[in-house]
């Protein structure tokens, strides 16, 4: 199926502008939650109890349906940059729901990060190819797609030891850093289901659905990945300032969503 780029680049600004509302909205629930328990004594409730919370949840929902839907439309190593988008839009949602500052330092690396998305949608690749599950399954037996889950694998572990034996506990770069590589693995979960479920509607042929469990296994997974990452990402919105966390977190989402693309997909090639 092929849709033009800028309507896809569209789509992804309009729905990261919602993802940036549902972020910083759950962070103000949880600060709101914080400040009544030191008020009152009150205990606080878990943000899955938080109406406010829930609320913004919804909205990061609604981005990650529709990445869903775009990640079969055109390549993964294009598509994933343009989640620097709601960097923007995080400059001004940040100062006006939690009173942060922007620094010139984080205006300049959102820059650098701008530029580097730029790049992407100029010279990353355009064309898609449809991928069925027989595939999928030769992509994810190359060699090279073995040794990036392997880098993943030593990353994962090493920064959560190395977080877990401070005497502070987990700081800003351990959060956005474990909630980063596993967003990059969601994408690409994200990108094979939405691969699989095109794939069949395009052909109008569903028989690897009652032949195999993959085509359910996926998407399990990747729900599973992004609650995690979801987890991992309200921990360090719930300690340190959106402007902070946001940056960093997209800088290594974009990583590996990147990577990810290109050795699962080969679209170096």
């Amino acid at each position: 199926m092929q849709v033009p780029t800028w309507f896809i680049v569209l789509l992804k600004i309009a729905f990261s502008f919602t993802a940036s509302v549902g972020v910083n909205l759950q962070k103000l629930s949880m600060g709101r939650e914080e400040i009544r328990y030191k008020s009152s004594g009150i205990a606080e409730r878990l943000p899955y109890f938080q109406p406010l919370w829930i609320f913004g949840f919804a909205l990061t929902t609604l981005d990650a349906v529709d990445d869903f839907f775009i990640m079969g439309l055109a390549p993964q190593s294009l598509l994933v940059p343009l989640g620097a988008l709601s960097l923007g839009f995080n400059f001004v949602l940040a100062p006006f729901f939690h009173k942060e500052v922007v620094t010139l330092g984080i205006v300049l690396a959102t820059a650098i990060v701008y530029c580097g998305t730029v790049v992407t949608l100029v010279f990353g690749p355009k064309d898609e190819s449809d991928c069925d599950l027989a595939q999928i399954r030769t992509f994810a037996s190359a060699p090279e797609f073995l040794w990036y889950q392997a880098f993943c694998a030593l990353f994962f572990c090493s920064f959560s030891l190395h977080g877990a034996r401070r005497r502070e506990g987990y700081g800003v770069l351990h959060y956005c850093a474990l909630a980063g590589c596993l967003g990059g693995q969601t994408m690409l979960l994200m990108k094979c289901s939405s691969e699989i479920v095109l794939n069949a509607l395009a052909k109008w042929e569903f028989g690897v659905w009652t032949s195999s469990p993959v085509p359910y296994l996926l998407p399990c997974a990747m729900i599973g990945s992004l609650c995690v990452e979801l987890h991992l990402l309200n921990k360090g919105l719930h300690k340190f300032e959106a402007l902070r966390v946001v940056p960093m977190y997209q800088s290594f989402i974009i990583f590996f969503g990147i990577t990810g693309g290109l050795t699962f997909f080969q679209e170096y090639r």
